[in-house]
């Protein structure tokens, strides 16, 4: 293999093409450089979309639920109220009932009154 060193620049219209030459080659990089950067982010966006799909459905969920209970809880604390105003000096503890029992003012698991809690189960 034969190795030829470098020549000289012999003019302006030389070196003017050198620089034009190095000029369209960074252009090149810069652009491909940023259609890679568009492909990553359009990837980044519909993994985000899918995950902020899959939270709001069980936040629609979560809600619902909370929606078509509410009558019931308002009703178990609305007795409990009750029993509160109507106690007197001394206030008598609500009955408990056996975990299989469910009155207006006590809960499936025998507590004085029964609310659902649910943390959200998704990091985004």
């Amino acid at each position: 293999m034969h190795i030829h060193p470098p020549k000289p620049l012999h003019g302006w219209k030389a070196f003017f093409n050198e620089i034009f030459v190095i000029v369209i080659g960074v252009l090149i990089a810069l652009g491909l450089e940023q259609v890679v950067e568009g492909l990553h982010w359009q990837h980044k966006v519909h993994e985000g979309e899918e995950r902020l799909k899959e939270e709001l459905a069980w936040n629609f969920k979560a809600a619902t639920y909370l929606i078509a209970v509410a009558p019931c809880k308002n009703a178990e604390l609305d007795v409990l109220e009750k029993r509160v105003l109507n106690s007197g000096a001394t206030l008598e503890p609500a009955p408990q009932t056996p975990n299989f029992g469910r009155t207006a003012f006590t809960g499936a698991a025998g507590g004085v009154f029964n609310a659902r809690y649910s943390a959200m189960g998704s990091d985004v």
